[in-house]
């Protein structure tokens, strides 16, 4: 009975649940070394050099933005900022919306968080050796690197990875979606284009996904 109980106890210890249990330590922990040490020396603790102000990645993308819809080129150098704006022109569309740089911790937060649910939900049914080895690569200090800047690609990592999960090349409401989550990560960066290797599988749905 006991190696039975054992049993059914690590079938129900998945990936997904050791992602999700280390995601929110992880919060934890940063939240707390935030309060006591402070951004800077939070983030060196991890690996990761931190930029001010916090979320910097962002901040450059909301300046250019409510500058551009003030009129100025975003891509003539240092225009808006000390850094260049060198993204999709799809971006500075948030100036329109009145999106400034004060904007960019909450949206920062929004896509940190969806993107950590899409990889929990990747990681589920596997066992939880796969969610350890998972959970040791997201608090790598390239990827903290990216949450610490509030990089875009998180962002596009979250609309790739739920085309994933949602993709069913028997649905054409499914088929349709991933079409629609993959063409607006292109638009906003484009290296999700390299979703063309869908094609691979060599199927008539996943054939027209790829080509549309």
């Amino acid at each position: 009975m006991s190696a039975d109980r054992a049993s059914a106890t690590r079938k129900r210890i998945g990936s997904g649940l050791v992602v999700t249990l280390g995601l929110i330590g992880l919060t934890i922990i940063l939240l707390a070394f935030g309060q006591i040490v402070g951004w800077d020396a939070t983030w060196r603790a991890f690996g990761v050099t931190p930029l001010q102000p916090p979320f910097f990645d962002m901040h450059i993308v909301n300046d250019y933005a409510a500058c551009a819809a003030k009129g100025s080129d975003a891509y003539i150098p240092h225009s808006c900022s000390g850094k260049n704006f060198n993204i999709p022109p799809t971006w500075l569309w948030l100036g329109s919306l009145g999106i400034v740089g004060t904007d960019s911790a909450w949206m920062s937060v929004v896509m940190i968080g969806a993107a950590a649910i899409v990889m929990v939900m990747l990681f589920r049914g596997g066992p939880w050796l796969n969610g350890v080895i998972a959970l040791a690569a997201l608090v790598s200090p390239s990827v903290m690197m990216g949450v610490e800047r509030g990089n875009l690609d998180l962002l596009v990592l979250t609309l790739v990875g739920a085309s994933a999960l949602i993709y069913d090349e028997r649905r054409f409401a499914s088929s349709l979606a991933v079409v629609g989550l993959l063409s607006l990560g292109i638009v906003l960066k484009l290296f999700p284009i390299f979703c063309v290797s869908l094609v691979a599988r060599f199927s008539k749905r996943a054939f027209i996904v790829t080509c549309a």
